[in-house]
């Protein structure tokens, strides 16, 4: 389990990532949600996070991490 925004930059890293800002929200957006948010949900908790991130920004993250 993820409890903080350090762990979930670790992950990132892991897998051969930079841990970006953007990266690191969108992650956690995607982790707290718990089942098949849509695009448009992450995006939205992302933005209350970081009001610049983009919707194209969590595509291209979403794509990233699968």
């Amino acid at each position: 389990m993820l409890s903080s925004r350090k762990e979930i930059a670790e992950t990132i890293r892991k897998s051969g990532h930079r841990a970006t800002p953007q990266r690191i929200i969108v992650y956690e957006a995607l982790w707290r949600a718990g089942s098949h948010p849509s695009v448009l949900d992450i995006h939205e908790y992302a933005s209350k996070i970081d009001p610049s991130i983009s919707l194209a920004t969590v595509y291209k993250n979403l794509q990233l991490f699968t």
